[in-house]
């Protein structure tokens, strides 16, 4: 979600891997290591993760890999620049399993600068992957975002919308605040969705759905997040199943792991490639004025050029299937600028009683 001064008119917005090649004839350096593998080193985190939170500065802890890609590590994403901060603080080893420490900044809800073709107006039914955001308006700002998944409810083809960050669809009040919980902030139901947003068109260009169901968040350190999300009820005469640059995507879906090579489309950075770096993450993620929330169990991807401010709600796909068509990951929602950070798409999907929508058209 972007917070941009709709009164200049010109865009200026409140997002990270590692490229690889596309052809066959690229090599990939180094396989993909799963969830499960990592086990043992999850367990480790859980244990110690709030120790390790004591530290001045830290914003993120996970699981990946040791420097040398041996074995499993603890991430540590820690914020340099916050007062008191020191990588040098934080232990080498707990319990036998290597410490990383990787220097960040805070880690934000994504709000941010012009985008390519992403953020242009299209023509119904509008693609997956481009410029976004709600009607609502606080003090001449906007929200802005970007479309993340057409998709359907269980058992109900035909009840048709699609999924973005709640603070991107979900904003509203005084400071543009998402559907959240302690404070409460609610946004009005049946709340107009546009593309693209207010602040890349001349008014609501086109008019793509209504919000009817968003995951509140909970701010303050003591209440556990898991999405960062909302249904947008809508049909498949206004909104498409593909996804600009990407194509349609695939009904299977993919887990997490570290070193799976990833792309996204987004509204401002567009079509960018990446690397999963750390899995089952926890975060503080900052929403400004609104407060800070603690995520669990997130995707972190590497490098900081993945994402940027107004990719909030990017679909994120792995590895194709056996039709070709790339199969969902993960839904983008924050970043520092190092390292993006995303929702898993199950929990997502599972928060919101949805799948995938591959119905034709």
């Amino acid at each position: 979600m972007i917070k941009h001064c709709i009164s200049f008119l010109a865009v200026i917005f409140l997002g990270h891997s590692l490229y690889f090649a596309d052809s066959a004839s690229s090599q990939i350096v180094s396989q993909s290591v799963s969830e499960e593998e990592l086990r043992p080193a999850i367990e480790v985190q859980r244990s110690n993760e709030n120790k390790l939170f004591d530290n001045p500065g830290v914003v993120a802890v996970g699981v990946g890999l040791s420097e040398d890609g041996s074995g499993p590590a603890i991430h540590v994403y820690l914020n340099s620049d916050a007062p008191g901060a020191s990588a040098s603080a934080i232990l080498s080893r707990i319990n036998g399993v290597p410490v990383r420490v990787f220097e960040t900044d805070e880690i934000q809800a994504l709000d941010g600068p012009p985008g390519n073709n992403h953020k242009q107006v299209f023509a119904p039914p509008v693609p997956m992957g481009v410029s976004t955001g709600n009607v609502s308006i606080s003090g001449g700002f906007v929200t802005i975002g970007t479309l993340g998944y057409r998709v359907f409810r269980l058992g109900q083809p035909n009840n048709v919308g699609y999924i973005t960050n709640n603070h991107v669809a979900g904003s509203s009040g005084a400071n543009l605040c998402p559907a959240m919980i302690n404070p409460e902030n609610l946004p009005p139901f049946r709340l107009a969705q546009c593309q693209p947003s207010l602040a890349d068109g001349v008014g609501c260009a086109s008019s793509i759905g209504n919000l009817v169901q968003a995951v509140p968040i909970i701010m303050g350190g003591l209440y556990q997040n898991t999405v960062d999300a909302v249904f947008v009820k809508s049909n498949r005469n206004l909104v498409n199943k593909t996804i600009l640059d990407i194509g349609d995507p695939s009904p299977q879906l993919q887990a997490p792991a570290v070193n799976l090579q990833v792309r996204k489309s987004g509204r401002t950075t567009g079509l960018t490639q990446g690397t999963i770096q750390t899995i089952n993450v926890t975060a503080n993620v900052s929403y400004g004025a609104c407060g800070i929330a603690k995520f669990v169990g997130q995707i972190a991807i590497v490098p900081g050029t993945f994402g940027a401010a107004g990719d909030s709600g990017s679909p994120i796909l792995g590895d194709a299937d056996s039709s070709g068509r790339r199969r969902p990951v993960g839904l983008l929602f924050a970043a520092s600028p190092t390292v993006t950070l995303a929702n898993r798409i199950s929990d997502v999907l599972g928060a919101l009683h949805s799948q995938i929508d591959t119905i034709n058209p």
